[in-house]
């Protein structure tokens, strides 16, 4: 179990959560909360980390969840602290599970009909004016 906000994964997820440049860099994501965990099992993706509270494994659905997981192949699954889950997490009141996820590419379609790309947007509610 990780007790201490200092282990080097924990400083890992607090950059992705904090530094949009570092996620793009390490093309990596994460998510909280368990109806996340339930879209990842339903899409068959696996996460490269996953924390979670010793409360949030307590809970049968979660326990099912965590089980449906493992059966679509390995990942890393680490047990935290609640203190630890509180620093890593990006909401005042973590849910008790969180995940790193590798970021997928979003290939453009074969045959664009219309394309629009827009650069540097300051004020993204102006673009319908």
């Amino acid at each position: 179990m990780i007790t201490s906000s200092s282990n080097a994964k924990v400083k890992f997820v607090r950059r992705l959560q904090a530094d949009r440049r570092f996620r793009n860099q390490e093309k990596q994501y994460v998510v909280e909360g368990t109806r996340w965990l339930r879209e990842l099992v339903a899409m068959a993706r696996l996460p490269e980390l996953l924390f979670y509270t010793e409360r949030w494994l307590e809970t049968a659905v979660h326990a099912h969840i965590l089980q449906q997981l493992n059966s679509l192949g390995q990942f890393t699954a680490l047990p935290v602290s609640e203190v630890v889950m509180q620093a890593m997490s990006d909401t005042s009141t973590p849910p008790g599970i969180l995940a790193v996820l590798p970021m997928q590419p979003r290939p453009l379609p074969p045959t664009p009909t219309l394309l629009l790309v827009l650069d540097a947007i300051n004020t993204p509610g102006n673009l319908g004016t």
